[in-house]
């Protein structure tokens, strides 16, 4: 099963916008079975649409440490990041979860057994981000990954 781990990331939610994103190394295959996001910031009543997706360059993004959920654990190998200033490159049709969610709203997801979880490649710079594609208006979004290791 492996250690788990967690990160969270902010962002504003502007058109293809990373709000969070892991990257996998050549020694580690991050896999992923918890997804939340939500926004509880101005301005009020705003719908975006969202997606999870596969990278194969992780962009620049501000660093997230990310947190052991047994705190007697190692640290993490796979590093997060936050709030992407240049995003990373998304491979085409890499779309895993897709959804519209309204500001008010909240979504989760949960991997519904080992088989369901999303392994990223055991290669340097490959990755999972967490995007926003379009907006009514640019919200602050919260998102949050956890993973195996």
């Amino acid at each position: 099963m492996g250690k788990a781990y967690a990160a969270t990331g902010q962002g504003s939610a502007g058109t293809n916008k990373t709000m969070l994103g892991v990257t996998a190394s050549a020694s580690v295959r991050p896999r992923v079975f918890y997804l939340a996001a939500g926004s509880g910031g101005a301005p009020a009543d705003q719908a975006g649409i969202f997606e999870v997706k596969r990278y194969t360059a992780a962009g620049t993004a501000t660093s997230v440490t990310p947190q052991a959920l047994d705190s007697a654990e190692v640290a993490a190998v796979a590093p997060a990041g936050e709030n992407h200033s240049a995003e990373p490159t998304y491979t085409a049709g890499s779309e895993l979860i897709a959804f519209g969610m309204n500001q008010r709203d909240k979504v989760q997801w949960w991997a519904y057994n080992d088989e369901a979880k999303i392994v990223l490649p055991a290669t340097a710079a490959s990755g999972l981000g967490f995007k926003s594609l379009s907006h009514s208006a640019p919200p602050t979004v919260d998102a949050t990954f956890h993973w195996n290791e």
